[in-house]
């Protein structure tokens, strides 16, 4: 982390307000994402890349309709600490062509 100058007290309290925002993002979902996504936002698609390792998120992506489309070699640069492997699982609104002319 590189900072610009000293962090000071009220630095760490937003940092910490922070992480907490940040831990519940990171949750399991209280409503199933391609519902918002492909009502509200009308997209065609939807992918999450997660590492293999990572059972719980697989296992909620799996519950929630995506399908294990491939793996990616060195997708990512996990904390600097070096490439890892993903899985890269995907959802279609099968909908969505009938909704545009």
């Amino acid at each position: 982390m590189l900072f610009l100058r000293k962090p000071t007290k009220d630095d760490e309290k937003e940092i910490r307000q922070c992480y907490k925002r940040s831990v519940s993002i990171h949750q399991p979902w209280t409503f199933e994402p391609k519902d918002y996504a492909f009502t509200d936002l009308n997209l065609h698609r939807l992918e999450a890349n997660v590492q293999p390792e990572n059972i719980s998120s697989i296992r909620l992506l799996a519950k929630s309709g995506f399908i294990k489309e491939g793996y990616s070699k060195n997708y990512l640069n996990v904390g600097n600490q070096g490439w890892r492997d993903h899985e890269r699982w995907a959802i279609v609104n099968e909908a969505w062509p009938h909704k545009h002319p």
